[in-house]
């Protein structure tokens, strides 16, 4: 029980950032860039009815080295590493930017919708056939925040699990 109500407080209290998030221009000075990366219907469609889909799984890593690859390339080698966080979980890769540092002019809805568009891409190149979309959600974090982002998304993974472990074997 105590875990699910850290899971509850550390919910509403992520969910308010996100909200305040989305009305923010550009990252404020010393301020990190979060952006929670989700697959559009991935979970249905890969993840739903088996504990594991390892195809889904390499293919999203896969793609995740692709996007490391880009972006360092795009913000330039000479630079300190823009990403200092990333990652995944289920359907889910969350990225986490180093702060003050010129990420297409710190511009948080440009850097949040480059994001999942690169992810949208290259999973697509990896099921030949098949569309898959990703969203993008920024959150902007505290130094602070950020061990408990890491924290809390560990913990919606775990409940996710469990659940599914649960359903999958038939309990009610």
């Amino acid at each position: 029980m105590l875990l699910q109500n850290e899971l509850t407080e550390l919910d509403t209290y992520f969910k308010d950032i996100e909200n305040k998030s989305l009305s923010i221009v550009q990252v404020p000075e010393n301020k990190y860039l979060c952006i929670r990366i989700d697959g559009f219907k991935a979970t249905r469609n890969f993840l739903k009815d088996i504990l594991v889909n390892e195809e889904f799984n390499n293919n999203l890593n896969s793609s995740y080295k692709k996007f490391f690859q880009s972006f360092k390339k795009y913000f330039g080698k000479d630079k300190q590493s823009s990403i200092i966080c990333s990652f995944i979980v289920n359907d889910e890769v969350s990225i986490i930017l180093n702060k003050n540092l010129d990420n297409d002019g710190n511009r948080v809805m440009k850097v949040s919708t480059l994001a999942p568009s690169s992810f949208s891409s290259y999973m697509t190149q990896s099921y030949k056939g098949k569309n898959i979309f990703f969203d993008g959600r920024p959150l902007i974090l505290n130094e602070d925040d950020i061990s408990k982002y890491i924290r809390y998304r560990y913990l919606v993974f775990k409940r996710y699990a469990y659940w599914k472990v649960l359903r999958l074997n038939n309990y009610p």
